[in-house]
């Protein structure tokens, strides 16, 4: 139960963490090896959206085309690294 709540949750930018879910993890403490699972599994879950979420940013832009898709500026190398450090500041805030 708890892995599935954790991977539910490893997508979402902020989190609601259930009281339940945190005496679960609570408890878990005291079995490591399960807990590193569960660690694991938001870990995994947080790096495959973020990972989506840039990709997206990259090749698609934001809702609606805007912001626009990073790429075209991909000319401009300044521009282009900027906008992805920027994109990457902005997710990691």
């Amino acid at each position: 139960w708890i892995q599935g709540e954790c991977r539910r949750m490893g997508g979402l930018d902020a989190p609601d963490v259930s009281p339940t879910l945190q005496e679960a993890v609570a408890a878990l403490r005291a079995r490591p090896v399960l807990f590193k699972y569960c660690i694991e599994e938001v870990a995994t879950a947080r790096h495959n959206a973020l990972f989506q979420r840039f990709i997206a940013a990259l090749t698609r832009g934001g809702p609606g085309g805007m912001p626009r898709p990073m790429e075209m500026h991909a000319h401009d190398p300044k521009r282009y690294v900027n906008d992805m450090l920027a994109w990457v500041h902005q997710a990691l805030a």
